[in-house]
């Protein structure tokens, strides 16, 4: 089976940086139009959409659609987390660390700045730690980043901005490892699997997921 070359490999990270930049960008214009704060509402933003817990007194109307939207997502593909997250950034900046709007998209663009600074370091130490382990390494900090969220706001030493950049800067590898690796692993299931069966079925693997992924 032939290999992709350097320059191909880079065209296909830079198409996943663009997809990242543009679901990051539709998820904090969705939370932004139908979840606005209070400095929104006050300058006149219309609420579309119910507020509040109202689901199962639980869920906002966003967060039940995204969670419950992408459940089955969530067992076929890491990209789940990375959308709540980037889904939920505004509510983080706003609202928790009482911060001014603008920060959202400074602190989102740094994310997905060192992210791509992460690729390079990530693509080399693949080979050597193993796809796997890696793998499980980024849910771990990611897990973390989460944790972390709940206590945004209420370190009262940490500058709020600070407390902005840390989590900006933890996030930005496991979005990092998300980005690149399961597909790497998809591709080296197929591979494998070409040699086993003789039978050539990249498609039929990148299809299956990308359905998984769509649902």
């Amino acid at each position: 089976m032939k290999s992709l070359s350097t320059g191909k490999m880079w065209l296909f990270a830079t198409g996943q940086f663009g997809w990242s930049l543009l679901s990051g960008l539709i998820s904090n214009w969705l939370v932004y139009f139908y979840q606005p704060d209070e400095a929104s509402i006050a300058q006149g933003q219309i609420l579309f959409i119910p507020q509040g817990l109202v689901i199962l007194g639980i869920f906002t109307v966003i967060g039940g659609i995204t969670a419950f939207g992408r459940l089955f997502d969530a067992f076929t593909d890491p990209w789940i987390a990375i959308t709540m997250f980037q889904t939920g950034l505004p509510f983080f900046v706003t609202s928790l660390l009482k911060l001014p709007e603008t920060m959202t998209t400074i602190y989102f663009v740094g994310m997905t700045a060192l992210s791509l600074v992460f690729y390079i370091p990530i693509n080399k130490l693949a080979p050597e730690l193993g796809k796997k382990k890696l793998i499980l390494a980024a849910f771990a900090i990611f897990a973390l980043s989460y944790l972390y969220t709940g206590f945004l706001g209420r370190v009262s030493v940490i500058p709020a901005n600070v407390q902005g950049l840390i989590l900006m800067v933890v996030a930005s590898l496991p979005m990092a490892v998300f980005g690149i690796l399961p597909q790497a692993v998809v591709a080296d299931i197929a591979q494998s699997d070409a040699k086993r069966t003789g039978s050539n079925r990249e498609g039929m693997f990148y299809a299956a997921r990308t359905f998984a992924f769509k649902l």
